[in-house]
C-alpha cells in the first residue's frame, strides 16, 4: 500500500511539474516559434518579443515589447504591452472565456505611398493567397460560442505618414473601452457598448456605441461627437482636386447614428442625425489669382433624419450667420460661375453615362424599367444674417457693398408644388430693397414684390455712363411696389 502510493504521489509530482514547465516555460517558447514560422511568412515583416510569461494556474498570459518591423521602414506596429487572463470555466464549456483584454502603448506607423497603396498592401494582397486549411473546410456553421470582457486599449497612438498627400498626419491619446461581448444565450440581450476617444492632430474626438449583435433582430446605435475640428485640415482628405480651398474654420458636431434589422422583416433602417456648428469658415478661389470668395462667421445645421434605406433626408434649419461673398464681374461672366462652371466639368463623364443608361433603360420593355423610390428631401428653413456681398465690375470699374443681407427661405423641398416662402432685405448703393414672396422648384416659378427706398441713381454712373454717355451726380430712388412673376 506504502509503495503505491509513493508511485502515485511520484507520478502525480511528475505531472504537476511537467504542467508547471510546461506553462512557465513551454508556452512563452511556443508563442515565439509560432510567431517565427506563421505569423512572419504572413505579415512578410519581422517579428520580436521582449518578453512572454504565462502562469499555468492563473491562466494569466502576457506580451511586452512586440514589434512587427520591415528593415528599412518604420515599425508597422509595436505594443508596449498585452494582458489577458482565461477563466477555467473554459474547460468545462469548452469555448473561450475571458475576463480581460488590455492593450497598452499600441503604437502603428500607416504609410500611404500612392492613391490606393500603403505599407501594408503586401499584407492583404498575400492572405487570399493562403490555401485554406482542411479543418477550415470542414467547419461547422454553427459560430463558436465566447465570452469576452473587459477589453481595454491605452495610451496608444497612430501616424499616418501620406507620402500621395505630402502630409503627416497623427492620432494620438488612443484609447477603447468594452467592458463585454459575449454570445452566450444568457447574454445575447446585453447590449455592447464599445467606448473610443483619441485625439487626430490634437483635436478630440469621442464615439460611444450600443449594439445587440447577436439577436436575430440586429440593432445597433452609435454616437460620436468632435469638437474643434480643423477644417483646412479635414479638406486635405479630399482625394478629387479642386479649385476652391478650405482655408480657415472649425466644426463642432454631434451625430447619433441608428441601424435596426427585425427578424423576418426584409427592409432594415439605418438613420443618422444629429447637429453640426461650423466657425469661422473661409473658403479660396484658386481658379486664377488665390483669394478668399466665401467667408462665413457661424453656420448651424440640425439634420433631423437621414434614413438611407428609406431614402429619406429631412433637415431642421440651416442658420448662416455673418457671411461674406466676393462677386466679381468680368467680361466673360462672374467668377462663381466660372468656379462652379469648373468644377461642374469634373461631372460631365459622369453625366453622359447617366444619360446613356437612361436611354438604354427607355429602350427596355415595362416590367424591366423597375427602379427604386425616389430620394425625398426637406429644409425647414435656411436663414442668413447679416450677410455681405462685396460686388466688383471690372468692365467698368464699379465697386459697392451690399450689405445687412438678411434672407430667410421656408421650407424647400422637391415636393411638386410646394410653395417657398421668401422674405429678403439688403442695404445697396446707399439704399435698402426688401422683397417677400415665394417660389415653387417643381415646377419652377418664382413670384416677388419688391420695395426700394433712397437708392443712390449717382452710384449707377459707370453703367449709365457705359450705355448712355451720360454722367448723373446726384439722386435717389424709391418704389413702393413692383411685382415680378416668373
Amino acid at each position: 500500500m506504502g509503495k503505491k502510493l509513493w508511485i502515485t504521489t511520484g507520478i502525480i509530482g511528475a505531472l504537476a511539474a511537467a504542467y508547471t514547465a510546461g506553462g512557465f516555460l513551454g508556452v512563452p517558447y511556443g508563442v515565439n516559434w509560432a510567431l517565427k514560422k506563421y505569423a512572419e511568412p504572413i505579415v512578410g515583416r519581422t517579428i520580436t518579443t521582449q518578453e512572454v510569461k504565462f502562469n499555468p494556474f492563473t491562466l494569466q498570459f502576457s506580451v511586452k515589447g512586440l514589434n512587427v518591423q520591415k528593415d528599412g521602414e518604420p515599425a508597422l506596429l509595436s505594443v508596449g504591452s498585452l494582458q489577458t487572463k482565461v477563466l477555467w470555466d473554459s474547460l468545462f464549456k469548452l469555448s473561450p472565456l475571458v475576463q480581460y483584454i488590455t492593450v497598452d502603448g499600441l503604437n502603428s506607423t500607416v504609410i500611404r505611398t500612392g492613391l490606393d497603396t500603403f505599407n501594408f498592401s503586401d499584407i492583404i494582397q498575400r492572405i487570399p493567397e493562403m490555401p485554406a486549411s482542411p479543418e477550415e473546410e470542414k467547419k461547422d456553421d454553427k459560430p463558436l460560442q465566447f465570452s469576452i470582457g473587459n477589453v481595454k486599449l491605452t495610451n496608444s497612438s497612430i501616424t499616418l505618414d501620406d507620402k500621395f498627400r505630402h502630409k503627416v498626419d497623427k492620432v494620438t491619446d488612443l484609447n477603447f473601452a468594452l467592458p463585454l461581448i459575449s454570445n452566450f444565450q444568457n447574454d445575447v440581450d446585453v447590449p455592447i457598448t464599445p467606448d473610443l476617444k483619441f485625439n487626430f492632430n490634437g483635436e478630440p474626438f469621442a464615439i460611444n456605441a450600443e449594439s445587440v449583435p447577436f439577436t436575430p433582430g440586429k440593432k445597433t446605435g452609435v454616437n460620436f461627437t468632435v469638437t474643434g475640428l480643423n477644417l483646412e485640415n479635414a479638406a486635405s482628405f479630399n482625394p478629387i482636386p479642386l479649385n476652391v480651398k478650405v482655408t480657415k474654420g472649425t466644426m463642432d458636431c454631434a451625430f447619433n447614428l441608428d441601424f435596426e434589422k427585425k427578424q423576418g422583416e426584409e427592409n432594415a433602417y439605418l438613420r443618422l442625425k444629429g447637429t453640426v456648428k461650423m466657425k469661422d469658415v473661409g473658403l479660396e478661389d484658386e481658379l486664377g489669382k488665390a483669394y478668399q470668395i466665401i467667408g462665413v462667421k457661424e453656420i448651424d445645421a440640425n439634420l433631423k433624419e437621414f434614413a438611407f434605406f428609406r431614402q429619406n433626408l429631412d433637415i431642421g434649419e440651416i442658420q448662416l450667420h455673418n457671411p461674406s461673398v466676393v462677386i466679381i464681374r468680368d467680361s466673360d461672366s462672374l467668377n462663381l460661375v466660372q468656379l462652379l462652371t469648373h468644377i461642374v466639368k469634373e461631372q460631365k463623364a459622369q453625366a453622359k453615362a447617366d444619360a446613356k443608361e437612361a436611354k438604354e433603360k427607355a429602350a427596355l420593355p415595362a416590367d424591366e424599367k423597375k427602379t427604386p423610390n425616389d430620394w425625398t428631401w426637406n429644409i425647414d428653413k435656411v436663414s442668413v444674417r447679416n450677410g455681405t456681398i462685396n460686388f466688383t465690375d471690372t468692365t467698368n470699374n464699379f465697386k459697392r457693398p451690399v450689405t445687412n443681407v438678411n434672407v430667410t427661405l421656408a421650407p424647400i423641398n422637391g415636393k411638386d408644388g410646394t410653395r417657398t416662402a421668401i422674405d429678403a432685405s439688403v442695404g445697396a448703393i446707399g439704399g435698402h430693397i426688401q422683397a417677400n414672396g415665394g417660389m415653387v422648384i417643381t415646377p419652377f416659378s418664382i413670384d416677388l414684390n419688391l420695395q426700394s427706398s433712397g437708392l443712390s441713381i449717382a452710384d449707377l454712373t459707370p453703367y449709365i455712363s457705359q450705355y448712355s454717355g451720360a454722367h448723373v451726380t446726384q439722386g435717389t430712388f424709391s418704389d413702393a411696389t413692383s411685382a415680378f412673376p416668373v
